[in-house]
C-alpha cells in the first residue's frame, strides 16, 4: 500500500477522533484523492473532483479501494514472512 495515501487517511481519522465536530469535506476529499498514486485515481474515476457529487460519495469508493489494498499488502507480508492468516472476525 502507498505511504502516502495512508498517512492522508490516517490523518483524516485523527482529525476525526480529535474533533467531533469534523465534517467530511471536498477540500479533505480531494486531499486524501491527491494522495493516490495515478494508477489508483485511474481505478477509483468517482472519486474525482471533478465529480458532481458529496463529499461522503466521493470518499466511499476512495475508502473501499484502499481497504482492499491494504488487505492484499497484509496477505502478501504475511506470506513473506511464513505466518498465516491472523486469527479475529
Amino acid at each position: 500500500m502507498e505511504g502516502p495515501a495512508l498517512r492522508a487517511l490516517n490523518k483524516l481519522l485523527n482529525d476525526f477522533g480529535h474533533d467531533l465536530e469534523m465534517r467530511l469535506t471536498d477540500e479533505r476529499v480531494n486531499g486524501l484523492y491527491g494522495a493516490l498514486s495515478a494508477k489508483l485515481r485511474s481505478i477509483t474515476p468517482y472519486a474525482s473532483p471533478g465529480i458532481d457529487a458529496a463529499p461522503r460519495e466521493r470518499f466511499i469508493p476512495m475508502a473501499i479501494m484502499m481497504r482492499v489494498m491494504l488487505l492484499g499488502t497484509i496477505r502478501q507480508a504475511e506470506k513473506r514472512l511464513g505466518g498465516g492468516p491472523r486469527a479475529g472476525p
